[in-house]
């Protein structure tokens, strides 16, 4: 194709990890198609998706990596705090915007000197509220501006029914009236939240969301790491509700699968270095019989305190389950004590119970765990990313919400399509509510057992998995919106 008939999309991924990944496979699915990609990162970042960009640049795919200066000095913050999860706390917060904001003259130089076509549409993720700099690039080029933020469907269509109705209990007593169940308004079927089960800068209208609302108005339209068999309803109604255009063109996880000549080992180190040898896992997990381990992850983000990482431990311990456990705190002591403790209990056991548990201290490789045929279910944060890699797999969950949209998410997956088993939190992170480990091992029991209901899970999502590989076929779903997404900016 000729590259000055193409769409040129300019990428600019929110600095998270979590959604860095799928940006990078949404700009390798538009480039196969025949756009012209450039896609903008940071030292740091180009550094932590190195496989996956070196992936990309054998493919000889029309991508141009743009590694720009992060201005960590000039907005405050200490250096090589490129990314979310690299900040030292959230009282950096408006420092990090602040640097993100800065991003806009070195990427508008950029773009002025490049010698690829003239932007036809920009990707970006939502910057916290911190975006309208993203409006100005785009409308200076005469660009579309899309979001490409991370959640699925159902969530983001339940943040904007509350955004616009307001649905919230009125009762102002304090502490009750989190707990109170209210009916969001202008859902296909009826969905109930608490107040504590929502972020409180949604809840409480702080002002950062209230300049991010107000942002939101310029973007044009939104792209959906799902499959239209899983949320069409949802999409319908966003639309009609918004008058924007969404593309579901997921899972984006299963794109490596549909590249010509793909070689997927690259996706062992996706997003960061992983921390166990290749080998090694894969042999722990050849040792155990097919659908017998669970995989316990809480994302790239979410940490749980030393007194919540033990219940967690012996809850999967006593469940007298084999798992795999992925604990991100490796850098704090206490942690590290207590996990050498508790690796070594198992080892000194009987020779079953040594090849119990597998704990991965740091990055794990999720995509190579969880197509493993050993694997049977995925207790998880409920993160998007997390949640439409478990049904492309065809695992069955255990939800553990933590906080952002994590318990709509929740209720997608055990009360819509009824393929997990919840723990039972009812509070966002912030109000620091313990699990015991009884819970757990209830929970890994209950969709692991051969019940009726757990057969039914299990099958739910198979097909579900099935529907998922389907989508991004030639002539699926998902690929079809691809296409549709090519014209769009091409226009």
């Amino acid at each position: 194709m000729d590259a000055s008939n193409s769409a040129h999309f300019v990428m600019i991924p929110l600095v998270a990890i979590g959604t860095m990944n799928p940006m990078l496979d949404l700009a390798s699915a538009l480039a196969l198609r025949g756009s012209v990609v450039t896609f903008v990162t940071t030292p740091v970042n180009a550094k932590r998706m190195e496989s996956g960009i070196d992936h990309c640049t054998k493919t000889e795919l029309p991508i141009q990596f743009a590694v720009i200066h992060f201005p960590c000095s000039q907005a405050g913050l200490p250096e090589g705090g490129e990314n979310v999860d690299l900040i030292p706390s959230m009282s950096y917060k408006s420092n990090f915007l602040q640097a993100i904001t800065l991003l806009k003259e070195p990427i508008m130089e950029l773009l002025l000197k490049s010698q690829s076509p003239k932007p036809s549409c920009f990707i970006t993720g939502s910057f916290f509220g911190s975006d309208v700099w993203v409006n100005e690039l785009a409308r200076f080029f005469g660009a579309s501006w899309l979001i490409f933020d991370g959640p699925g469907v159902f969530s983001t269509l339940c943040y904007t029914l509350l955004e616009k109705c307001d649905t919230f209990p009125k009762n102002p007593a304090e502490p009750f009236h989190i707990l109170i169940p209210f009916m969001l308004q202008g859902m296909p079927h009826d969905v109930t939240i608490t107040r504590s089960q929502l972020p409180p800068n949604l809840t409480y209208r702080s002002q950062d969301y209230k300049i991010k609302e107000k942002n939101m108005e310029y973007f044009d339209g939104i792209i959906i790491n799902s499959f239209t068999e899983l949320e069409m309803e949802y999409a319908q109604v966003y639309e009609a509700v918004t008058g924007k255009n969404l593309w579901m063109i997921g899972p984006l996880s299963l794109h490596s699968n549909n590249e010509p000549s793909s070689d997927v080992s690259y996706t062992w180190n996706r997003g960061n270095k992983s921390e166990i040898d290749e080998q090694q896992c894969i042999n722990w997990l050849d040792y155990h019989k097919p659908r017998s381990v669970i995989y316990a992850c809480f994302g790239s983000r979410e940490k749980l305190s030393l007194l919540q990482l033990v219940e967690l431990g012996f809850g999967l311990k006593n469940s007298n389950h084999p798992f795999v456990w992925v604990v991100r705190q490796k850098e704090d002591e206490n942690i590290d004590l207590w996990l050498s403790e508790f690796e070594g209990e198992m080892a000194t056991e009987s020779e079953d119970k040594k090849a119990q548990g597998l704990v991965i201290r740091g990055w794990a490789p999720q995509l190579h765990i969880l197509s493993h045929p050993s694997i049977g279910g995925f207790l998880t944060h409920c993160g998007w990313n997390s949640i439409i890699e478990g049904i492309s797999a065809g695992i069955p969950m255990i939800t553990w919400p933590y906080c952002a949209e994590q318990f709509l998410n929740e209720k997608l997956v055990v009360e819509v399509l009824e393929i997990g088993v919840s723990v039972g939190v009812k509070h966002q992170k912030y109000f620091g509510i313990l699990v015991e480990n009884s819970t757990v091992t209830n929970a890994v029991k209950r969709l692991m057992n051969e019940s009726e209901e757990a057969k039914i899970r299990r099958t739910k999502v198979k097909k579900l998995s099935i529907m998922a590989k389907m989508a991004m076929d030639e002539g699926g779903s998902s690929h079809t919106n691809l296409m549709k997404l090519n014209k769009y900016a091409a226009l």
